[in-house]
Order: C-alpha cells, then sequence, then structure tokens
C-alpha cells in the first residue's frame, strides 16, 4: 500500500488528479456495489439465526410437554391398576355365589365338614355395603385354624367375628368341635353413593 501512495507522489500533477479521482471511484463503488449485499446478507443471517432460536424453544416446548403427557398416562394406568385390586378386594358387585363357593372349597381343604352357610341382608354403612355369612363348620382344631387362615388370605376382604366353639366329640382319634362364626365381606357402593348425594342436595333445596 506505501509503495503505491509513493508512486502516486512522484506521478506529475495531471497524473495525481487522474489516480485520486480513480482510488475514489473504486472506493465508491466498492461501497455503493458491496457494502448493500454484505449488509443485506448479515440481516438474512440474523434472521435465521432468529428463526433457529424460536423453532429450539418451541421444540423445547414440545419435549415438555411430551414428557409431561407420558408421566400423566404413566399415572393413570399405575391408578387404573390400583383401582381394578381395589375392586377386587372390595367389588362394586355381590358375586355372593363366587364367594360361597370359595369358602366351601377352603373348609373342604382345610378338612373341615361345612353343615351351613347363609349369606344375610347386607347393610349400608357410608361407601360400602357389608353383608354378613353365619357359617357352621365340624372338624378338628388345627382344621379349623387352617381355615380361618386361609379366609383371611382371600384377595376379597372377609372378616371374621364372633367364632363360637363347642360340641366336642371324639372321632377317628380326633376332637371334632363345632364352630359358628359370622363372615362378613364387602361390596362398594359406588355411583349409588354419587346419586344419593344428589338426591339429597335436591331434596333439601325444596
Amino acid at each position: 500500500m506505501e509503495e503505491l501512495f509513493d508512486r502516486i507522489v512522484r506521478l506529475p500533477l495531471g497524473a495525481k488528479l487522474g489516480a485520486v479521482v480513480g482510488i475514489v471511484v473504486v472506493v465508491t463503488a466498492v461501497n455503493y456495489f458491496v457494502w448493500p449485499g454484505v449488509s443485506e446478507m448479515y440481516d438474512k443471517i440474523e434472521q435465521k439465526q432468529r428463526e433457529l432460536s424460536k423453532l429450539e424453544q418451541e421444540r423445547t416446548k414440545k419435549r415438555a410437554i411430551a414428557n409431561n403427557l407420558n408421566q400423566y398416562r404413566r399415572r393413570l394406568e399405575l391408578l387404573e391398576q390400583e383401582l381394578a385390586e381395589a375392586l377386587t378386594e372390595m367389588p362394586e358387585d355381590l358375586r355372593m355365589d363366587d364367594l360361597l363357593t370359595q369358602l366351601s372349597e377352603l373348609a373342604k381343604k382345610a378338612g373341615l365338614n361345612l353343615t351351613s352357610i347363609e349369606p344375610q341382608s347386607e347393610s349400608r354403612a357410608s361407601m360400602y355395603y357389608k353383608i354378613p355369612i353365619k357359617m357352621e363348620v365340624e372338624g378338628a382344631y388345627h382344621e379349623i385354624g387352617v381355615f380361618l387362615d386361609s379366609v383371611g388370605k382371600l384377595r376379597r376382604i372377609v372378616n371374621v367375628t364372633d367364632i363360637s366353639l363347642g360340641s366336642p366329640k371324639a372321632r377317628n382319634e380326633k376332637i371334632i368341635l363345632k364352630a359358628e362364626y359370622l363372615a362378613t365381606t364387602f361390596r362398594f357402593a359406588g355411583d349409588e353413593a354419587g346419586e344419593k348425594g344428589k338426591k339429597g342436595k335436591k331434596g333439601r333445596r325444596k
């Protein structure tokens, strides 16, 4: 660059003026033609960067929504499983025939003689119904204990109360007892509770 200026300085005056004019023209052309193009390209790059940043933010939000949705689905599946297990322990329908069959089979497996099994009327208790079943069996003390233990392991809730043992008899070198007790099972009131609650509210409005 210095060599160029030295050459211009050594030129005659007329030549100097021509060189200076030429330089001004070149610089002006560069500013006029080159710089606007560079500026436009720079603006495009900035615009694309903003668009890219916006897309990245949208993708991050969508990923967060998808993750929350997956967590919600897993939680829903878990609640459905828990509800199914709870309804196994306390079903909405009575299923009395199934329960009586189970109790009879457990008594037989324990070696007991089932002499009587009588379901009683169900009674309402808050959000569920209680269904008592009177039972009489005959067998050895150990066999009665095995039966009661098996009843306690049923998936459906069955509470055994009011146990009475008596009338001992000797039979085949065993002491046979007569056992009377109350086996109470339960069923969930389900939608009945909600319907009765709605009727009660309507009645109070009147």
